[in-house]
Order: C-alpha cells, then sequence, then structure tokens
C-alpha cells in the first residue's frame, strides 16, 4: 500500500497533498477502504482523508438521477464537516479551520453537450469556451477511464487550532456511520515526537493522540 513518507516535518505531511492536483495520484484504491493522515504539532491538529469514491457515495461514474445526485452532494457536505466527523475532547477547546475537500466524478454526457452549445454564443467567445471545453471533455474522458480502472479518489482535508492542547488525548471517527461502504480506515499521526499508526474500524474508531 502506497503511503506518505512518515517525517517529522509536519506541514509538508499533510497541507501541500491536497493543495497540489495529481500529488497523491498514485494513492492506495481499494473499495472498502479509505487511509488518514494525521499530525500534530503544538496546538495544531491536520488530517487528511483518502479514499475511493466508491466508498463515499457507492459508485464512480456520473450520477444518473436525482437520488444519486443528491447523494454525492450529502457525501461532499459530511466530508467538509469536520466538527461532525471528527470528535475531538470537548476540553481542548478546538476550532474548525475551513476545509478543502476533492470530489470528482465524470460529468454526465448531457453536460458536455450542454456546454458545447453554450460555446457557439458568439466566434470570439467560441474559441475560448471551445479550448475550455476540449479540455473539460478530456478531463471528463479521463476521469471516466479512472472510474473503470477503480482510480478515482477523493480526498478531504481539516485543520482544528486547539486552545488546551494538552486536553487533546483522542480522536474519535464517525466516518463509518457516515458512509457504510467503508469497512476499516488506516491511519498515520505523526506528532511533534513520535510517528505511529494503525487500523481503525465500525467497532474500533478511536485514535489515541499520544505524544
Amino acid at each position: 500500500m502506497h503511503r506518505l513518507p512518515l517525517v517529522l516535518t509536519l506541514t509538508c505531511l499533510i497541507t501541500p497533498a491536497l493543495a497540489t492536483e495529481g500529488s497523491r495520484a498514485q494513492a492506495a484504491h481499494e473499495h472498502g477502504a479509505a487511509q488518514l493522515d494525521i499530525a500534530l504539532s503544538g496546538s495544531t491538529l491536520e488530517l487528511q482523508l483518502e479514499g475511493a469514491a466508491f466508498n463515499f457515495v457507492g459508485f464512480e461514474r456520473a450520477p444518473e438521477s436525482v437520488e444519486e445526485i443528491a447523494r454525492v452532494d450529502a457525501a461532499k457536505a459530511w466530508l467538509g464537516d469536520g466538527n461532525t466527523l471528527y470528535a475531538l475532547p470537548s476540553a481542548a477547546a478546538c476550532v474548525a479551520g475551513v476545509p478543502r475537500v476533492q470530489a470528482e466524478l465524470p460529468q454526465p454526457a448531457s453536460a458536455s453537450v450542454h456546454d458545447h452549445d453554450h460555446a457557439d454564443h458568439d466566434h470570439a467567445h467560441d474559441e475560448h469556451q471551445h479550448v475550455e471545453h476540449a479540455d473539460g471533455h478530456a478531463h471528463a474522458e479521463h476521469s471516466h477511464d479512472d472510474a473503470h480502472a477503480g482510480h478515482s479518489n477523493w480526498r478531504s482535508y481539516h485543520r482544528f487550532d486547539c486552545a488546551k492542547p494538552q486536553a487533546l488525548n483522542a480522536l474519535t471517527l464517525s466516518l463509518f456511520a457516515h458512509f457504510p461502504e467503508l469497512q476499516h480506515i488506516d491511519y498515520q499521526l505523526v506528532t511533534d515526537t513520535t510517528q505511529t499508526g494503525g487500523r481503525l474500524t465500525p467497532a474500533d474508531n478511536e485514535i489515541p493522540l499520544s505524544r
């Protein structure tokens, strides 16, 4: 299984991984499994989750119904809600920062046709839109191929700043409750003084945050 290197430079462990497109393109892709990278330094806790889109919505193609569109929207909303996904001790007084979520699926074919028609509105605008449409079409095809090849991964990043980090002794995940396709989550934890890892399941979903 491909994992991020365990280094003690905490900002290198998590933050750039989501900020740069494709930086974790080779991450493990397994239905029923996800990986969670955790960095704890001083009063700052960072978490990055990655897993196959299937684990969050049950498919890796363009949504084909109103119900599937709603399922995708709900999954993205859950992935962006760090306070719900990650329960921290209230005594630590942690405040969630702005989340970052990468959750893409192929676009329906009708969307590409609509974009193409709209691009023909005028010639000058058409040339610009034609390039964008070509890029978008290629991206959609690439995502479609990735979905068939099993490489459609979703990622979410959350940061918490804690006023009383000494009380930050454990992290409990509710991911299994919101995403029933998930069977286990492999995690790695790096702090200022230690590094560790393990596997979480619906029956064992708490991580000790030892320093």
